[in-house]
């Protein structure tokens, strides 16, 4: 059986945009230009956008540099990490040394059959699947978790984050730290954040001398590091929101004005996305999930519920539409094109 690569890799994903969406066609406005309808598949997702990259020396020299001062069991940790998201480049190696040895000493003088030929192409296939897919399927892992979240706020049920349960994720202690390591993720996995990292990242790189702790600067890559540090950050930080008992405020929009959402579907209402220097000591997560249901995590209120007026509704949209990259998404064209002042193209997105 033919293996088949996902090359369409969404970093926002599908389910979480259906509330958004009519039979899969969602509204959208992309670079602020023009506002049209699509399918979901079609949209915030790049082609191998979470396809596995090898770190060349410098580039590991630089990521322990990143965290020179974190505790000894933290920097062992980021190793190991590092070394199991590069696993499946060491077995393709393998595989196309054994797939040689196969070829040019077994069967060096005489002709392989086509069962063999067959059985060396398919662990070939194997492999690549395992570089393109590894990430995105721990991604999808992760989504089909949040979104039964997700459905539950929507019923105005917050007990997984206040009542915290044992979760079927075994990685996690129970389903509000799951649930804060999952918005982490979402928050960082997307191609905003990436693009806005590499070039922090390049920044940071122009303006330091990184030859005496010799790293040659110019054998890093900023993007394939973003996998390594985000991973690292969204681990420190929802740890850090679950020890201190982060507050969760479930927003209820019955106002004519539908929460929008975007290619960066979650935001820190506190930060300056415009700026890739702009340091921020605080965070408040805000995420909506539907049209009429939003909520923020780690702010200051004392209620787990509060309706929005019309006003508020716009602030949210506003930041949100700020902190965007490409898309920015909504169940209404009217809603769109006011806030973007723009005529309605009907078009499809061709796939990549």
């Amino acid at each position: 059986m033919k293996n088949v690569i996902k090359h369409r890799q969404h970093y926002v994903f599908q389910a979480y945009l259906q509330n958004w969406s009519e039979n899969n066609q969602i509204w959208c406005c992309r670079n602020k230009q023009k506002c049209f309808r699509t399918n979901t598949i079609n949209i915030a997702q790049e082609r191998d956008f979470y396809k596995i990259k090898e770190l060349n020396i410098d580039e590991e020299k630089f990521i322990m540099l990143f965290l020179n001062k974190q505790p000894t069991n933290n920097i062992e940790i980021m190793r190991r990490q590092m070394e199991t998201y590069e696993k499946p480049l060491s077995w393709q190696k393998t595989v196309n040394s054994i797939v040689t040895i196969i070829k040019t000493k077994i069967y060096k003088d005489r002709p392989i059959p086509r069962k063999v030929e067959d059985l060396l192409n398919s662990i070939i296939e194997v492999s690549k699947s395992a570089i393109n897919d590894m990430v995105e399927e721990l991604y999808c892992d992760d989504e089909s978790e949040l979104i039964k979240m997700i459905n539950l706020l929507e019923m105005n049920n917050l007990d997984f984050y206040y009542n915290p349960y044992s979760c079927s994720d075994v990685f996690f202690e129970n389903s509000r730290l799951a649930f804060l390591y999952y918005l982490c993720s979402q928050h960082y996995r997307t191609k905003a954040a990436r693009v806005r990292l590499a070039k922090g990242l390049s920044n940071l790189l122009e303006n330091n001398n990184l030859s005496k702790f010799n790293i040659n600067k110019n054998n890093i890559c900023p993007e394939n590091l973003a996998h390594h540090i985000f991973w690292y950050i969204e681990c420190i930080l929802s740890d850090k929101l679950y020890n201190k008992n982060a507050h969760l405020t479930l927003l209820l929009n019955h106002t004519n004005i539908p929460f929008l959402a975007s290619d960066q579907p979650i935001i820190n209402i506190l930060a300056d996305y415009q700026s890739f220097t702009d340091e921020v000591s605080d965070l408040i997560f805000y995420y909506p999930i539907s049209p009429k249901i939003a909520i923020t995590v780690n702010d200051k209120n004392n209620f787990e519920r509060y309706e929005l007026n019309e006003s508020e509704v716009e602030l949210f949209n506003q930041k949100l539409i700020a902190a965007s990259y490409e898309y920015v998404f909504s169940n209404s064209e009217e809603c769109l094109t006011k806030y973007f002042s723009l005529p309605r193209e009907e078009s499809n997105i061709n796939a990549t």
